[in-house]
């Protein structure tokens, strides 16, 4: 008797774990979302733009685009953000494609000119990094900076960067700040100023800490910062110091020689033997 009832609980555990996962299944809250958005709301969109950050947090980007586009398409600019970031992703895998077909059209000796990088993907990106800028969205901003500071979409501008970039830092977002900083710092885009380098280092959260303010895991793993995401430590390190009120300063360590590369001069000197 005492098997039997174990068995039957083992059945009903069973039974009741795949519903709970089949309830709580993102195939199920999709469905959801269809059957009672046919008219967006502000409360619709917000589950749109949640809806695309559940998939790609399962990597299934198509799905995430899908969602952001329809909140995008709303007029949401924290979905135009993460729309514009998946265009930009894209993007950059087509350099990396670009790159395979060069080093194979070289291989193979054949005539004709070499394979050239696609800029479509980076074009929506500007586009929709533009779009949610100026609807305000700061982590917008600071991204399209970064087009502009890498020539993503063009020639490089470091001028126009940082015009974004301060822009983004004005309304208090993090990677802007460090953006604006170090541009003050290396003189790119702006008069070297290391006063002002200094100044905008050290970073306060804004009194408001809404989507704008950029602080979300999912949006700060999407900011760039001079051509790089933050790691997850950093990450929590700002949503820390913003729930705190406590400023946060950028500390910039120079980077050390390793003695197994070698230096310029040596390779020069090679280069003449």
């Amino acid at each position: 008797m005492r098997k039997v009832l174990i068995a039957v609980a083992g059945v009903i555990v069973v039974v009741l774990g795949g519903a709970y996962a089949f309830l709580t299944s993102p195939v199920l809250t999709e469905k959801s979302i269809e059957w009672t958005c046919g008219t967006v709301t502000p409360r619709c969109i917000v589950r749109m733009r949640a809806m695309g950050h559940v998939w790609s947090k399962v990597d299934d980007l198509p799905r995430a685009k899908r969602w952001y586009e329809l909140a995008a398409a709303a007029g949401d600019p924290a979905a135009m953000f993460h729309l514009a970031w998946m265009f930009e992703q894209a993007g950059h895998d087509d350099i990396k494609a670009t790159f395979r077909s060069i080093a194979e059209h070289r291989q193979s000796g054949a005539d004709g000119l070499e394979p050239t990088v696609p800029r479509t993907n980076f074009f929506a990106a500007e586009q929709w990094y533009r779009r949610a800028a100026d609807r305000g969205f700061a982590p917008a901003m600071n991204n399209l900076g970064q087009l502009y500071l890498h020539g993503l979409i063009g020639k490089r501008d470091p001028s126009e960067a940082f015009r974004w970039h301060l822009a983004a830092a004005k309304l208090g977002n993090y990677p802007g700040s460090l953006n604006v900083s170090m541009a003050y710092r290396s003189g790119d885009g702006v008069t070297r100023d290391p006063a002002e380098a200094d100044r905008w280092a050290t970073w306060k959260a804004p009194e408001k800490l809404d989507e704008n303010a950029g602080i979300g895991d999912i949006t700060l793993s999407r900011s760039e910062v001079f051509g790089s995401t933050m790691p997850p430590r950093e990450r929590a390190g700002v949503r820390i110091a913003a729930e705190r009120r406590e400023p946060l300063t950028m500390t910039l360590a120079p980077l050390r020689p390793d003695p197994s590369l070698p230096t310029f001069r040596q390779v020069q000197q090679n280069l003449r033997n």
